[in-house]
């Protein structure tokens, strides 16, 4: 086979692109933070610390000399110095004073000449040492203003406002002044606003705070020149409002009573004159099925058809004294919200607000949702009112210096490789065609090429069990199945983790042991790595023993990806998040851009898999907001209850059977036989989303791709070096997968005990001590750090408080996981007037053989 090009599927097969993607974009430049760090000093440090290898050297084979002649001094006085010379040879102290040297000049000519040349050469060490603490000095007053000046960022400061509003108000009253002179609790705040800096400049924030995103479309040649970044479309996601309690404290408020709907679960349904519903424990997270003896009572009165469409609270009250109302809203039968509209103004937030008061010390998210709907109130109603294009453009300024930063660098003479039209008025990005294409035909052929024949061993054991529970029916209602598969693992005392618990089901359902499917390819990655040494791994898997495997006929694949280094082949593209045709980036933007540059077209695009339903529940996370593109939309717990949409039709839980006809577990509408694919079309990862939603996952007909198999052993050996972790600094190389897909960035795996990190403020000792020990283990100055399952935090490890935040950030844990950026300040993907960025892509491609 072709080293270049990775041989093609068994059938024809191709891939095509949606053709616009989601380019989100720090909101700093990351170019802006080479002023921060203390590089003069750190480099004049590793300057003197690598003469003092040397220096070390030719100290002990002094000392080795200078042995013996101690025994040929008679006087016992006159030996004493020849002793503490030695001593000083093995402390790299300055020789001492005195008429020793005289001695050692009678007895070897030679060796005092080489003791004065080494006497020249260690002052010369000290004084590159002591200019160390002179340029520790310089870099920390320089490094403090430039930190004040970037904390006063326009996009920081509104991003903090949102995200931190207490640590925003806390910035606007430090004195403008070094940072040394400032108070402990001063110094803390800095500490972590540094921490939101970081995150602002290095990569696009998960939650958008301190993010923006454009809408950009695959076009075949680069576009212009850069233009300024600053009227991106800037995702201020605000804490959670819509909660249950908060709708219990608008129903007492009769002003804001119509606010407030009510609606059964959608996990609730009745047998045989008993009703069910789906129960998480507020304190344990276990999900369990309980019998609800209020609802039952009411079964004459209510009518089951309606149960998932929302209703005024009023209309329960005409049914429900107050103690059942709390009673079936504690035991989640009864589910309020009260939900943001399009036609929600700042003046109703705002009257709410003070309805809530002092109810607002209870829910302190309202404080900065409320300050930033104030602050543009003004500019968008006058953008709304907008008659001319003077008028337009005056209101998109007023926007644009609330919410984005002001350009302070040029880019003249740069080639970008990212551009923009401006031809048509407003700015539209394009991305190279010609750059994108080498890795979609990679990316595709390994997410959809090679689908697993069989199932997984956790997909198995769920089928397992659907027969050991209705041996005589093919089909049984969603909702009986997942309170029987609920019961079973409570007998078999298994934990609340879902995605533990299938991987033990077939255990205790004695299921003989099977393989896993991603074995093979662990050894294969395992090999690649052995081969690296200090490079970068290479794995092509060999495809031809994948013959018998499946190829897709027609799926959609979604997919985020971010610029790397360029390899031998040509252009090469992180795959950071890989969600197949489980998932979507697109829905929770719809919104942010006209309906007919993004929303008509992503639903066309959804229309072409009519089974594929969105489940649909906010989950108690903003971001998760989203219109509907899907035909169908399956209701699952979670607020805001669902309202009517014109564009789909909502499906309750308790309306669909779980089927095995078709030899593995999907779904079908019981009344009409029809298929359902539930996908989550939030932002929400599958492990932060509610037991009932990662149990649908397994539901959805989904099949297993090879590219899901390397990531699956991927993560298998990052996970047993970590469990065998000792004491020294274990480095895993970056893997890339054929030539143009970048599976795994490099990786260093530190022991946290090993980390030489103060215990409290980073003083010149303690920072020159951190980063002697960080120079001889190779590690980055700037890095993402992770301890666990939560997104990485970078660090900026030549400033103080980068070292800080790290001490925070490891603290308690054994091991932390260390990547460097993966592209340096001179070769960022994306470079605006305002300075340079390395961004994220977001996009969806159609493979298969049907295309």
């Amino acid at each position: 086979m072709s080293p270049s090009s990775p041989p093609a599927p068994r059938a024809p097969f191709s891939a095509q692109w949606f053709p616009l993607v989601l380019l989100r974009v720090p909101g700093v430049p990351r170019s802006h933070l080479a002023t921060l760090g203390y590089h003069a000093t750190l480099t004049q440090r590793r300057a003197a610390l690598a003469a003092r290898a040397p220096l070390e050297t030719a100290a002990r084979a002094l000392a080795d000399r200078l042995h013996p002649l101690v025994p040929r001094v008679d006087d016992r006085h006159a030996r004493r110095p020849l002793l503490a010379a030695r001593r000083a040879l093995f402390k790299l102290e300055p020789l001492p004073e005195g008429a020793w040297r005289d001695t050692v000049r009678a007895l070897d000519p030679a060796l005092h000449d080489d003791l004065e040349a080494w006497r020249l050469q260690h002052a010369t060490h000290i004084t590159h040492l002591d200019r160390c603490d002179a340029l520790f000095d310089e870099d920390a007053a320089t490094s403090d203003r430039a930190l004040w000046e970037l904390l006063a960022s326009k996009h920081l400061v509104a991003g903090l406002a949102l995200l931190n509003p207490s640590l925003s108000a806390h910035l606007a009253r430090i004195p403008r002044c070094p940072l040394a002179e400032l108070g402990v609790d001063d110094r803390k705040a800095i500490v972590q606003a540094f921490r939101y800096l970081l995150r602002a400049a290095m990569k696009p924030t998960p939650n958008g705070h301190l993010a923006g995103t454009f809408l950009a479309q695959i076009a075949p040649t680069p576009a212009p020149p850069p233009q300024d970044l600053g009227m991106r479309t800037t995702e201020f996601q605000l804490s959670r409002l819509v909660t249950d309690r908060l709708a219990s404290v608008l129903l007492e408020k009769p002003a804001f009573r119509d606010h407030v709907s009510a609606h059964v679960s959608p996990c609730a349904f009745e047998e045989d004159g008993v009703v069910w519903v789906l129960h998480t424990d507020p304190e344990t997270g276990r999900e369990r099925y309980q019998e609800v003896p209020e609802a039952s009572a009411l079964l004459p009165h209510l009518d089951q058809a309606s149960w998932g469409c929302p209703s005024p609270c009023a209309h329960w009250g005409e049914k429900l004294t107050r103690a059942t109302r709390d009673r079936l809203i504690e035991t989640g039968f009864l589910q309020l919200s009260w939900t943001l509209t399009e036609e929600t103004t700042a003046d109703d937030l705002h009257a709410i607000a003070q309805a809530l008061h002092p109810s607002t010390e209870e829910a302190p998210e309202l404080r900065p949702w409320l300050a930033f709907s104030q602050a543009i109130q003004q500019p968008l109603s006058d953008l709304q009112n907008a008659e001319t294009d003077e008028q337009r453009h005056a209101a998109l300024g007023t926007l644009h210096s609330l919410l984005a930063p002001d350009p302070e660098q040029s880019t003249e003479g740069k080639t970008p490789l990212l551009g923009f039209d401006d031809a048509a008025g407003d700015a539209r990005l394009h991305v190279p065609e010609h750059d994108l294409a080498p890795f979609l035909a990679e990316v595709a052929l390994y997410g959809a090429g090679y689908l697993l024949p069989a199932l997984l061993p956790e997909e198995q054991a769920l089928l397992a069990l659907h027969h050991q529970l209705y041996p005589d029916a093919p089909s049984a209602p969603l909702l009986h199945f997942h309170r029987d598969y609920l019961r079973f693992c409570e007998a078999k005392r298994l934990g609340r983790n879902h995605f533990a618990n299938l991987r033990s089901l077939g255990k205790h359902l004695d299921l003989p042991a099977t393989d896993d499917p991603a074995a093979p390819f662990h050894q294969g990655l395992l090999d690649a790595i052995t081969r690296a040494e200090r490079g970068e791994a290479h794995y092509r898997p060999d495809l031809s023993a994948l013959s018998r495997w499946d190829t897709a006929t027609r799926t959609r694949e979604s997919l985020r990806f971010a610029p790397a280094p360029p390899g031998p082949a040509g252009p090469r593209f992180h795959l950071t998040l890989w969600g197949g045709d489980r998932m979507s980036l697109f829905p929770r933007y719809l919104r942010r851009f006209p309906s007919t540059a993004l929303t008509e077209p992503f639903r066309a695009w959804m229309a072409q898999w009519p089974a594929v339903v969105d489940m649909y529940g906010a989950f108690n996370k903003n971001p998760d907001l989203r219109p509907l593109t899907t035909a169908r939309a399956l209701h699952i717990p979670g607020c805001p209850a669902p309202v009517a949409s014109p564009s789909a039709a909502f499906i309750e839980p308790r309306a669909l059977d779980v089927t095995r006809a078709t030899g593995r577990l999907t779904l079908v509408e019981r009344a009409t036989g029809r298929p359902v694919d539930p996908v989550f079309l939030g932002v929400s990862g599958p492990h932060t989303r509610p037991g009932f939603a990662q149990f649908l996952d397994h539901l959805s007909g989904h099949r297993t791709s090879l590219l899901e198999l390397l990531f699956r052993a991927l993560n298998r050996i990052v996970g047993e070096r970590i469990q065998r972790a000792s004491a020294q600094v274990e480095r895993l190389p970056a893997i890339v997968l054929g030539d143009h897909v970048l599976l795994a960035s490099e990786l260093f795996l530190v022991p946290v005990a090993s980390l030489p990190l103060p215990r409290g403020p980073v003083d010149r000792a303690a920072f020159f001590r951190f980063h002697d020990w960080l120079a001889d283990h190779g590690l980055p100055l700037r890095a993402q750090v992770r301890v666990n399952q939560r997104d990485p935090l970078w660090l900026d490890l030549a400033h103080p408080a980068g070292i800080q935040n790290l001490a925070r950030l490891v603290h308690g844990h054994t091991v932390c996981l260390v990547s460097p950026p993966l592209l340096d300040d001179d070769a960022l993907w994306l470079r605006g007037l305002d300075g340079s960025y390395e961004v994220e892509l977001g996009a969806e491609f159609i493979a298969g053989t049907a295309i």
